[in-house]
């Protein structure tokens, strides 16, 4: 190594899983379809003609479907990442067809949008703390997440009317761009520059999205994408005030937002859908989006003096985490520690620690926590950061 090879580490990654947002009411995946069951019949009775019925009655035959071959194979059809990774293989494969494959995933991920855009005010992490409790310290805040829900875009902005962070990848400044009684508050840049910094000096928070999130969404038959990120940004639709968010106004629904494309943004935006990829399969076949993503997470921790990881629990099933944190630090050399935040005692740890880290950084720079988020979260504001 030379000395133009060092380089500065001065970001704090939090690192957050779905134990992340089950602390707040969230559903985790393997809870997702009876959270779904439970969302599905109150909507059916209030209006049985809605889109979103379709959408999830179609999961739902879906899930029994694939219950049929549970005398081969052992599955959790419950969970929602087996569901659409199986879906999202048929899709793959354009199995039956490829237009039935593709409304399949379609109809999922609006399902997937509909439970994880629900929220309770006020319920939500002191992020905007924990960024001020970061900042105290001379680092600079970044977050990495799998989850689809916005609670920590929430939390991060609080009661202000500016977003305090941003999406990688998507268009600055982050001003909402008009288009008739609409507004999109980024839409994906063109260029593949990856930008993982705001203003100079700015507390704006990078929030990178691995698995695409409930308030982005694909449009002009998927090959483009635009994010909400004006939490209280409401519109005018028919003389209705919705939000555009699509995250906590359970009025608007599937046919809400392709009116609203189709009668407000026809040029710009076509039969609209929740840019949201399943966590498996989908993988070997990302948008432009997800791919920038991934890239500005690499570029992230390969600048982390600190990494805290947060619910999320390294299962052997997923391998890509691990590869991406591989690559993201192996020519990081300014690495201080990494805290592990989870539920879970240490000594339900200890197989999954001595088989993903060395036994050097075990010893000198791996720390762990017993604490759900909102303790810990809490407990790291107040002693900003320590």
């Amino acid at each position: 190594m030379t000395a133009s090879q060092i380089r500065k580490c001065d970001k704090h990654v939090f690192l957050l899983g779905a134990g992340f947002s089950a602390a707040y009411g969230v559903p985790v995946m393997r809870d997702f379809m009876a959270v779904a069951r439970r969302r599905y019949f109150p909507l059916r009775e209030r209006n049985p003609h809605d889109p979103l019925v379709e959408c999830y009655e179609r999961m739902m035959v879906f899930q029994q479907e694939c219950r049929k071959c549970s005398w081969v194979f052992n599955r959790d059809w419950d969970n929602i990442e087996e569901l659409y990774t199986q879906a999202d293989l048929l899709r793959l494969a354009r199995y039956p067809d490829e237009l039935k494959a593709e409304e399949l995933c379609r109809q999922i991920a609006w399902v997937i949008w509909d439970v994880y855009r629900d929220y309770h005010a006020g319920k939500y992490p002191p992020m905007g703390e924990v960024v001020d409790a970061v900042c105290s310290e001379d680092y600079r805040p970044v977050v990495i997440t799998t989850n689809y829900d916005v609670l920590c875009e929430i939390g991060i902005q609080g009661e202000n009317s500016q977003p305090g962070f941003f999406y990688p990848g998507f268009r600055l400044p982050w001003t909402p761009v008009n288009r008739g009684n609409a507004l999109l508050d980024s839409v994906l840049e063109e260029d593949t520059e990856v930008r993982i910094e705001a203003q100079k000096g700015s507390k704006v928070v990078p929030v990178v999205k691995l698995h695409g999130s409930a308030n982005w969404f694909r449009y002009d038959n998927g090959k483009k994408l635009f994010a909400t990120t004006q939490f209280g940004t409401a519109s005018l639709l028919d003389g209705k005030v919705v939000q555009l968010t699509g995250i906590s106004r359970p009025d608007l629904n599937s046919k809400t937002i392709k009116a609203w494309g189709n009668a407000v943004c026809a040029d710009m935006l076509e039969d609209p859908v929740p840019a949201i990829i399943p966590p498996m399969l989908g993988k070997m076949s990302i948008s432009p989006a997800i791919s920038h993503q991934w890239k500005s997470a690499i570029a992230c921790l390969d600048a982390a003096s600190r990494i805290t990881v947060i619910g999320y629990s390294f299962p052997e099933t997923d391998a890509f985490m691990t590869r991406l944190l591989a690559e993201g630090l192996k020519h990081n050399n300014g690495l201080e520690e990494i805290t592990i935040v989870d539920i879970q005692a240490e000594e339900q740890w200890a197989e999954r620690l001595e088989r993903m880290f060395a036994t050097t950084l075990r010893q000198t720079k791996l720390r762990f926590q017993n604490s759900d988020s909102k303790a810990f979260l809490g407990s790291f504001a107040k002693n900003k950061g320590q």
